[in-house]
């Protein structure tokens, strides 16, 4: 399985992306801000391709619709590791590696470093 990911079967639930986090954020932290507020069944924080560094944002994984709507009221406009986040549902499922490679223009069609 992919060591990023917490849950093998993950994939069934509400992705919820969340913008703003503190780089040293770690998915410890987030899964706790997340788990008052229904069930995290994934937490997942894209590494840039090239740089292997944290991107700045998130995407957590919500049990429910509920549980999803209740995480986006209560953490959206709060304070994780002293950075105020963003929470919004994800507009679409997230990306493979491989395609998050097509994707970056720094390594898209080939040209990459």
């Amino acid at each position: 399985g992919d060591p990023r990911r917490d849950e093998p079967d993950a994939g069934q639930g509400v992705s919820l992306l969340v913008r703003n986090i503190a780089y040293n954020c770690t998915k410890e932290v987030l899964r706790e801000a997340f788990t008052p507020h229904g069930a995290v069944r994934d937490v997942y924080l894209p590494l840039d391709y090239v740089t292997k560094e944290p991107r700045g944002f998130a995407f957590i994984e919500m049990g429910d619709s509920r549980a999803a709507d209740a995480a986006i009221a209560a953490v959206d406009g709060s304070t994780i590791e002293g950075r105020v986040v963003k929470v919004l549902q994800a507009a679409q499922k997230r990306k493979r590696p491989e395609q998050m490679r097509d994707i970056d223009p720094r390594t898209a069609n080939g040209r990459g470093p």
